[in-house]
């Protein structure tokens, strides 16, 4: 499953399976939440084995006490939910062994979560593995493949977008490089900076970076116009100034 990557050259980020199981529709996991696309749009995975693996390389961002759900921040802003059953956050942590915790760095492959899918279904829950993009309307490409057997070694979904990297690297050019700048932040739809000459800006290269307008308030206010993923430029932007 690498048709977006080719066509594109690499934009996108690669989600394995987390379990090894019967991939389906997340539309046929019998809880509104994920069938619903409530927490964004993923998969669901009929388990065969209890073991949950890192999808992609990325860091825990919450490892619930109870084991049975973690979510994951991918070097791309994906947020991964990995959910182990439908409403097994119930059994209080029984039946589940966890094997990573807040803030750890993982790597594709590396063991989240063992659990233990005969006990799970003998306490009466059903133990279907869901793996939900939560921000999955940021990404302009997303793409699922279900209706097969698959493991840790199988792609089951693809997402990309924007290079924000590359995007804030063209921005920083155009506002003349790290050295003019004093401050960075943002609101919903802008990067908001203070530049110590604000006639080194170049608005066609920041136009040709993907801004959509660029305002000048006060004597060294620059406001650059993104929209509401300008989030993800600023994280890239903040990171190239403190190099």
């Amino acid at each position: 499953m690498a048709f977006f990557k080719k066509l594109f050259g690499n934009p996108v980020e690669e989600l394995y399976a987390p379990v090894a199981g019967s991939a389906v529709p997340v539309a046929q996991v019998p809880d509104p939440a994920f069938s619903e696309n409530m927490l964004g749009y993923g998969i669901g995975i009929i388990p065969s084995e209890g073991k949950a693996y890192a999808p992609c390389d990325a860091t825990v961002d919450n490892m619930f006490s109870t084991g049975h759900a973690v979510t994951l921040i991918a070097g791309n802003k994906a947020e991964i939910l990995i959910h182990i059953g439908l409403d097994t956050v119930q059994l209080n942590g029984q039946h589940f062994t966890v094997h990573c915790k807040n803030g750890d760095k993982v790597k594709k492959g590396d063991l989240l979560i063992e659990f233990d899918i005969e006990a799970i279904k003998a306490a009466g829950y059903n133990p279907v593995v869901a793996m939900m993009v939560c921000n999955s309307k940021d990404f302009s490409i997303f793409s699922t493949s279900t209706g097969k057997e698959v493991d840790n070694d199988e792609v089951v979904i693809e997402l990309g977008g924007e290079d924000y990297s590359a995007m804030a690297a063209a921005i920083l050019e155009g506002v003349g490089g790290k050295e003019n700048v004093l401050s960075i932040a943002h609101c919903i739809t802008r990067l908001r900076l203070e530049l110590k000459d604000r006639l080194l800006t170049d608005d066609k290269k920041i136009k040709a970076a993907g801004s959509t307008g660029v305002l000048r308030p006060g004597k060294t206010g620059v406001q650059i116009v993104i929209g509401p993923k300008v989030h993800f430029v600023y994280d890239e932007f903040k990171k190239l100034c403190e190099e």
